[in-house]
């Protein structure tokens, strides 16, 4: 009985976290929500979809039961009910976590992973084509101070030679 009450506990926690758990305003395993589309870059056509999972003590365990059928008074509860057809439920229900836990983790290294790598090169990339200009920038400049900087020598020089020859 003491399980029990244990298991129940478990079960609310497992409901609770189905549906309470969102992003951005944006419930992600209650079922309302069955994908989430992403932008992977500035093109909208650029997109990845992750199918998200429904977590639920009526939809977890669904190919043996369900895990709502170990809560008491289910068929498959701690203090009466059919102990083996509770071990099958909890095994198909670790197995469905596990497939999302996969499904999910795949998803985050080789799609998320893999775009912001993409970004952060990109971003590197512009960042030295930047500085690049910049440089370009004060090359041309200084060479421009520099041009003038001898044309007005030359004016002066200029000048002081024809006011030499005017006092002569």
């Amino acid at each position: 009985e003491a399980l029990q009450i244990d298991t129940n506990a478990a079960l609310e926690a497992i409901n609770r976290i189905g549906s309470y758990t969102s992003y951005g305003g944006t419930k992600l395993l209650d079922g309302s929500n069955p994908e989430l589309t992403f932008a992977l870059s500035g093109d909208p056509t650029n997109q990845a979809t992750l199918e998200l999972p429904q977590v639920s003590t009526e939809v977890l365990g669904r190919t043996a039961g369900a895990l709502s059928n170990l809560a008491a008074g289910g068929a498959a509860n701690l203090v009466d009910g059919d102990l083996s057809q509770a071990v099958e439920i909890l095994d198909a229900a670790s197995d469905e976590v596990l497939e999302a836990r996969a499904e999910l983790g795949a998803f985050e290294k080789y799609t998320i992973g893999s775009t912001s790598r993409v970004i952060d090169t990109t971003f590197d990339n512009l960042s030295s084509a930047l500085s690049r200009i910049v440089d370009v920038d004060v090359a041309a400049e200084s060479s421009r101070l520099i041009r003038a900087q001898i044309l007005g020598e030359v004016s002066i020089a200029a000048l002081r030679t024809a006011n030499t020859r005017e006092n002569l």
